[in-house]
């Protein structure tokens, strides 16, 4: 029977002091009366500071962590806000460059258009002079090769026996 007062306690106070055995060992001394009332308060106390201790670092810790994510999340959205800056800037350029260029391929566009159209109405006219150039230039060496052959030769003294 005493043990499943011991159980029964035992697994009450499981329940309720999960997270902290300590608590639950100094609480069953005091309900068996094991120990004097007074020693099992003062354990009681110890342990209860300590966990107000361990609870105050804890939450010194979240509060400094709070503090260091804060100011990484500052620099964080001071960064963003340049880019997002530099990226309106850019996007202002590209639009304005966007423009000029339009304005430039048009007239790029009626510049060729026009040394084409020029470079074509010769075409014809040049290559009837070229030809015409060739086929002099050609008579000429001809005429020069059947009339100073001869003298060459002599002068060379070349004979063909």
């Amino acid at each position: 029977m005493f043990k499943q007062i011991l159980t029964y306690i035992n697994n009450l106070f499981t329940e309720v002091f999960k997270s902290n055995r300590d608590i639950f060992i100094g609480v069953s001394r005091v309900l068996l009366g094991t120990l004097p009332f007074y020693t099992t308060l003062n354990e009681l106390t110890k342990v209860l500071e300590k966990n107000r201790t361990d609870l105050d670092l804890k939450i010194e810790l979240a509060h400094t962590s709070l503090e260091h994510t804060s100011s990484v999340l500052k620099e964080l959205e001071e960064t963003l806000t340049k880019n997002t800056e530099a990226l309106t800037k850019l996007k202002s350029d590209y639009e304005r460059f966007s423009v000029l260029t339009e304005i430039e391929e048009k007239k790029a566009q009626a510049l060729l258009s026009e040394v084409t159209k020029t470079v074509n109405q010769g075409k014809t006219k040049e290559r009837l002079i070229a030809v015409l150039i060739s086929l002099i230039t050609g008579l000429i060496i001809f005429v020069l090769g059947i009339w100073l052959g001869p003298i060459i030769t002599d002068w060379l003294n070349i004979t063909n026996k």
